[in-house]
Protein backbone atom coordinates (compact mmCIF):
# COMPACT_ATOMS: atom_id res chain seq x y z
CA UNK A 1 0.00 0.00 0.00
CA UNK A 2 1.58 3.40 -0.83
CA UNK A 3 0.23 7.23 0.59
CA UNK A 4 0.71 10.18 -0.85
CA UNK A 5 0.70 13.03 1.72
CA UNK A 6 1.94 16.59 1.86
CA UNK A 7 1.58 19.43 -0.27
CA UNK A 8 0.17 17.53 -2.61
CA UNK A 9 -2.49 16.42 -1.30
CA UNK A 10 -3.68 19.94 -0.19
CA UNK A 11 -5.69 22.31 -2.68
CA UNK A 12 -3.52 25.11 -3.78
CA UNK A 13 -0.13 24.14 -1.83
CA UNK A 14 1.48 21.99 -4.76
CA UNK A 15 3.64 24.42 -7.09
CA UNK A 16 6.36 24.26 -9.23
CA UNK A 17 9.15 24.08 -6.23
CA UNK A 18 7.42 21.23 -4.16
CA UNK A 19 8.46 17.75 -3.86
CA UNK A 20 6.21 14.64 -3.59
CA UNK A 21 5.94 13.13 -0.30
CA UNK A 22 4.88 8.87 -0.55
CA UNK A 23 4.50 6.32 2.26
CA UNK A 24 5.03 2.51 1.73
CA UNK A 25 4.31 -0.08 3.31
CA UNK A 26 7.20 -1.76 2.91
CA UNK A 27 9.97 -1.72 -0.34
CA UNK A 28 9.91 -3.59 -3.08
CA UNK A 29 12.71 -6.44 -2.79
CA UNK A 30 16.26 -5.33 -3.10
CA UNK A 31 15.54 -1.69 -2.79
CA UNK A 32 16.61 0.80 -0.66
CA UNK A 33 14.89 4.13 0.53
CA UNK A 34 17.62 6.10 -1.32
CA UNK A 35 17.36 3.73 -4.63
CA UNK A 36 13.97 4.16 -4.71
CA UNK A 37 13.84 7.63 -4.63
CA UNK A 38 16.50 8.31 -7.27
CA UNK A 39 14.46 6.77 -9.19
CA UNK A 40 11.14 7.90 -8.68
CA UNK A 41 12.59 11.06 -8.67
CA UNK A 42 13.89 10.76 -12.42
CA UNK A 43 10.76 9.46 -13.55
CA UNK A 44 8.81 12.11 -11.88
CA UNK A 45 11.10 14.83 -12.69
CA UNK A 46 11.04 16.46 -9.25
CA UNK A 47 12.28 15.40 -5.98
CA UNK A 48 9.86 12.36 -4.60
CA UNK A 49 10.91 11.66 -0.61
CA UNK A 50 9.70 8.56 0.29
CA UNK A 51 9.37 6.54 3.95
CA UNK A 52 8.33 3.34 5.70
CA UNK A 53 4.92 4.19 7.19
CA UNK A 54 5.78 1.77 10.21
CA UNK A 55 8.68 3.60 10.84
CA UNK A 56 8.29 7.78 11.23
CA UNK A 57 6.35 10.06 13.42
CA UNK A 58 4.33 11.22 10.44
CA UNK A 59 2.06 8.11 10.30
CA UNK A 60 -1.06 9.57 11.86
CA UNK A 61 -0.92 12.57 9.53
CA UNK A 62 -0.41 10.62 6.89
CA UNK A 63 -3.00 8.03 7.23
CA UNK A 64 -5.19 10.79 8.59
CA UNK A 65 -5.08 13.44 5.17
CA UNK A 66 -3.12 11.38 2.85
CA UNK A 67 -4.56 9.85 -0.24
CA UNK A 68 -4.18 6.05 -0.24
CA UNK A 69 -3.41 3.92 -3.10
CA UNK A 70 -3.60 0.67 -3.23
CA UNK A 71 -1.66 -1.31 -6.15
Amino acid sequence: MVWVYGSLVKPGRFHEWSDVDVALESLPAGMTLEYLQSLLSADVGREVDVCLIDRTRLRPVIEGSGERWIA
